[in-house]
């Protein structure tokens, strides 16, 4: 079975749009979401509505939750809190209910998603490096993690009680005796200096996990992020992709 597994797309119609093309393109029939559909871009509701209707999985992300009236807005900084309250008037409390109503774990057999991390998934803490990921790995059953949150592609691997990770990595097939926690970056706002959305492929039969980047023109979700008066750096990121 070949899934498309989404993070962070944000409020971005034409990121989503395009990765879903692509997908499609690919052979995907199953999609899974690891949160943080609204927020910082100007199409939310409609975001929303096609992960509503294609993800068979949907996990909470932080800006989920914040506009669902679930996370207080102290945890994010000024442009974000423009956005989600900015948000918050665009969808409807039946929309707001679904955002809120999200778990934020979830366990499919093989592999497990959340939007941050296992061990504190509530308080939306990043997992970074070899040290973070020690963390996730003591919790981790299955034999993959997929998370998103922190917008930049990454794998950390776990051999023997020896964890390492890579940046910007490669296509590659699950070993046997390794466990793996997968970062698969964000299709709305990328933050790896790659302006391209980022998703990832994980064929459930081979094992593989391929790491896909589409362009997509950010001109337009630039367009539409000014005229509706949120934060001209929300616009401006998404062509550097940081």
């Amino acid at each position: 079975m070949l899934y498309a597994i989404l993070s962070d797309i944000h409020s971005n119609l034409e990121a989503l749009e395009a990765v879903l093309k692509d997908a499609r393109d690919e052979g995907v029939s199953h999609f899974l979401c690891l949160g943080d559909i609204v927020g910082y871009a100007a199409d939310p509701s409609i975001c929303l509505k096609k992960v509503r209707d294609l993800a068979e999985v949907v996990v909470a992300g932080n800006h989920d939750y914040a506009v669902s009236g679930r996370l207080g807005l102290d945890w994010f900084n000024l442009r974000a809190r423009r956005a989600i309250e900015w948000t918050k008037d665009q969808l409807d409390q039946e929309e707001k209910n679904y955002l809120g109503a999200l778990p934020l774990v979830r366990s499919s057999g093989s592999f497990c998603l959340a939007h941050a991390t296992l061990s504190d998934p509530e308080n939306w803490k990043y997992l970074l490096n070899e040290e973070d990921a020690f963390r996730e790995f003591k919790l981790l059953r299955e034999k993959i993690l997929f998370i998103g949150h922190s917008h930049v592609p990454v794998v950390f691997w776990s051999e023997e009680g020896e964890i390492q990770g890579i940046k910007s990595p490669p296509d590659f097939k699950l070993e046997e005796e390794i466990q793996y926690i997968v970062n698969v970056g964000s299709v709305g706002q990328p933050r790896d200096l790659d302006s391209r959305a980022s998703y990832c492929l994980f064929d459930s039969q081979t094992f593989s996990v391929y790491f896909r980047r589409v362009e997509y023109d950010f001109r337009v979700t630039q367009k539409k992020i000014l005229k509706a008066g949120l934060p001209s750096f929300l616009a401006k990121r998404l062509e550097i992709g940081r």
